[in-house]
């Protein structure tokens, strides 16, 4: 009975320690109030018209959903953001190679 209950609280331990350590899987960015997702598609070379710089990321962290604008998880402080007031729904972040599509969808 007693390696039961050893067992037990051994395995709750162990369950209580794997759930504080939240990591974020997915890039992030929070823009405008909303959050938007990378989702591995939408990658160019150019930016497409109509898209100006509204920022860059200023703060980062691979364990915490953003909770501010231009604070994202996954990606790299100092990125440029760019927008489009007729895409509401889109954003691009600037990187070595090219621009990456975030959308307010997250990625199925």
């Amino acid at each position: 009975m007693k390696r039961l209950i050893a067992f037990f609280l051994a395995l709750v331990c162990l369950l209580g320690l794997v759930g504080c350590s939240f990591v974020v899987r997915e890039q992030q960015l929070m823009y405008d109030g909303e959050i938007y997702y990378y989702n591995e598609m939408g990658f160019v070379d150019e930016l497409p018209d109509a898209y100006e710089q509204v920022g860059t990321v200023k703060q980062t962290s691979d364990s915490k959903k953003p909770t501010e604008d231009f604070h994202g998880c996954r990606v790299v402080v100092g990125q440029n953001v760019y927008a489009a007031d007729d895409h509401p729904f889109e954003i691009y972040l600037e990187f070595e190679s090219g621009y990456a599509k975030f959308t307010t969808l997250p990625a199925a």
